[in-house]
């Protein structure tokens, strides 16, 4: 099944998506609610002038990859899935928030090449998520500049994965921006423009090899 774009697309099992969300021009997630009313989502590139269901070659593209290379000093916080990092957005405007494709099980497929040099935040946000950060966290190793496991107090009454943004309350939110601070201490003394300054990497797309689909790179 294909279309000329992307909202065109339905899927045999799962019928119209009821939200997307766009990686690159050429990759895209649109999530949809199942007959058992749990969430599913499916993958789909475009090739040409057609789009159509399928999931690509590791490493697949960051969700805010573009984001990544228009603000190279930024700090970055990686969270668990599309739908939180577009809360996180507004609730953290001074991180770039990415999440990667394919839900926890497919961290091991995400494309770290932008993430090279920079100073970022893992933030999962239940047991699978911190399962998965934690890989995420290994393969940055000696990639990223410095690199940071933190977990969201388990009171709290709002769920960051719900079908929207998640609202919190204030002094919640105060609480996570502090602890964003503490996680990445050094970002204030060694900034990542001093870095770049003396020939140190802050996600360059051609520092490292990329496999897989080029017309599906990262930003």
């Amino acid at each position: 099944m294909s279309a000329h774009d992307f909202a065109s697309l339905t899927h045999a099992d799962h019928g119209t998506p009821l939200r997307w969300w766009h990686y690159t021009d050429s990759f895209a997630v649109a999530g949809f609610r199942g007959r058992d009313g749990r969430k599913r989502i499916a993958m789909a590139v475009r090739t040409g002038a057609q789009c159509y269901w399928h999931e690509p070659l590791a490493p697949l593209p960051l969700y805010g990859a573009a984001d990544l290379q228009a603000r190279p000093a930024a700090p970055v916080l990686v969270v668990q899935n599309e739908v939180i990092a577009d809360g996180a957005r507004a609730l953290f405007p001074d991180h770039v928030c990415i999440a990667w494709a394919g839900g926890c099980g497919a961290v091991d497929k995400a494309d770290i090449v932008p993430l090279r040099g920079r100073d970022v935040v893992a933030w999962p946000d239940d047991d699978a998520g911190a399962t998965a950060m934690a890989r995420l966290q290994v393969r940055l190793r000696g990639w990223a500049h410095h690199v940071a496991l933190i977990a969201a107090p388990r009171a709290w009454p709002a769920p960051w994965h719900g079908d929207d943004p998640p609202k919190l309350p204030e002094a919640a939110v105060e609480t996570l921006r502090r602890q964003l601070r503490e996680a990445l201490p050094d970002v204030a003394a060694d900034p990542p423009s001093s870095r770049a300054q003396r020939g140190i990497s802050c996600g360059k797309a051609h520092d490292a090899p990329f496999a897989g689909d080029p017309s599906l790179r990262s930003g």
